[in-house]
């Protein structure tokens, strides 16, 4: 389920939404970066779609069974 969709039909259910959203810095990017370089941190990329793809790739993130990221290029 998308967050419009949840948070559209957040009145009529008991569960309740909350967005969390994180606030990036120099320096945490820069401790992010070393561990992908190390190895120590592995992004998880589900799929890539071309730009041309880009409408696949929302349904595919919509479907709610996405366990990575989705990869847009701009080739």
């Amino acid at each position: 389920m998308g967050p419009l969709k949840a948070m559209l039909m957040s009145p009529f259910v008991s569960q309740e939404m909350s967005m969390i959203l994180g606030q990036l810095n120099k320096p945490d990017l820069t401790i992010l970066g070393e561990l992908i370089e190390n190895g120590i941190m592995v992004p998880v990329i589900e799929s890539s779609y071309r730009l041309s793809e880009t409408a696949a790739a929302l349904e595919r993130s919509e479907g709610g069974h996405v366990r990575g990221k989705i990869i847009i290029s701009m080739e």
